[in-house]
């Protein structure tokens, strides 16, 4: 799974730098987390779990498309997360968001797809002739998608660089996990985040004369 690893990580890159150049604001997007191993709608108002597994992540975001009331909006993420006893996790990935806008606040459906490396939090073992070893584990590829419903609000509306805070609330498939026994984890997650609008200088286009 490694060569198409790569390969995502190359059309993210390719993807966001065709969109980059026309930009008058870098908007950078930070999120932590909370998550949990359990089907949608377990815990305290059916979003919030303990123990608490924390997260977070970090990228940017592209627009798509724009209408007088909603927008579309194409993210590029870095992140992870630590789930005691059972991996710790890092992410790449990319949300497809639909904004639609009732005044400063906003709903927010989203989908995500993208890689995880995932490393395991307890000792493992293989079986080797008529014995166990330990297996010397160096992390595993898995394929990362899910949906997710998300609110914010939008502070310094209509200005240079407004602030938008947000709660999402997210189900996460990561496979293949166990292939004999669980091929697909659900992880539910609630995310906290803002987006920051950073000023940034528009990237010129240099020209050749003859």
């Amino acid at each position: 799974m490694r060569k198409p690893s790569l390969c995502l990580i190359l059309i993210i890159i390719l993807h966001f730098t065709g969109y980059s150049q026309d930009r008058q604001t870098f908007p950078l997007l930070v999120s932590i987390s909370n998550n949990a191993s359990l089907m949608p709608g377990k815990g305290y108002l059916g979003i919030f779990t303990v123990p608490v597994h924390p997260g977070g992540a970090v990228g940017t975001r592209i627009t798509l498309k724009e209408w007088e009331k909603s927008s579309l909006y194409e993210s590029f993420m870095l992140g992870g997360y630590y789930h005691k006893y059972s991996q710790l996790a890092f992410e790449l990935y990319s949300e497809l968001i639909y904004q639609q806008r009732f005044g400063a606040f906003a709903l927010e459906p989203q989908f995500h797809a993208g890689y995880m490396m995932a490393f395991s939090d307890i000792q493992e073992f293989k079986l080797e002739g008529e014995g166990y070893q330990k297996d010397n584990f160096t992390g595993k590829s898995r394929f990362l998608s899910g949906i997710g419903l998300g609110l914010s609000w939008t502070f310094n509306e209509g200005k240079d660089n407004p602030v938008k805070v947000n709660l999402a609330y997210l189900v996460n498939l990561q496979l293949p996990f166990v292939r004999n026994y669980a091929p697909v984890l659900i992880i539910t997650s609630l995310q906290a985040g803002a987006v920051f609008n950073i000023p940034c200088k528009k990237m010129k286009t240099a020209s050749v004369t003859e």
